[in-house]
């Protein structure tokens, strides 16, 4: 896969990688689901699929540039097409034609947006590893 920053990146598809927490951006195993996550990450792309679209899992993702987190607006679960047994995901896609473009002032959601790329997890990963760990106490937030 390939993003790049001279363009707007959308990436669709059903990727089976059952294996990534997308809330938490986390992929405990599974290498090929390890790669897709560091490449969005890596990459500052946005997974707006926030709901399972087979079972319990989110196997069919919508992933978009961070910084053009408006172009796509609208994400929602369908009823599943043909003989599927995967949900079907239904979008927008906001088209900027010049500078400005009134319905992307109108965006009712925000989602918040995170540099991961940007992150300095070596140095995070030694201030955890030199805590005691007793007194570390992490309250994660519900999305």
């Amino acid at each position: 896969m390939h993003a790049t920053a001279a363009q707007t990146n959308i990436i669709v598809g059903d990727l089976n990688c059952r294996t990534i927490d997308w809330q938490c951006a986390a992929c405990p195993t599974a290498r090929i689901g390890r790669c897709l996550l560091d490449f969005t990450v890596d990459t500052g792309l946005c997974q707006f699929v926030d709901f399972a679209t087979r079972a319990n899992n989110i196997l069919d993702v919508l992933l978009a540039d961070e910084d053009d987190e408006q172009v796509i607006t609208s994400v929602a679960a369908g009823a599943p097409i043909g003989d599927s047994d995967h949900l079907s995901v239904t979008f927008k896609i906001v088209i900027t034609l010049g500078k400005t473009h009134p319905a992307a002032s109108n965006v009712a959601t925000h989602r918040p947006t995170y540099k991961w790329g940007l992150a300095d997890f070596d140095s995070m990963h030694h201030y955890l590893f030199v805590l005691t760990g007793s007194k570390l106490y992490v309250k994660i937030p519900r999305l």
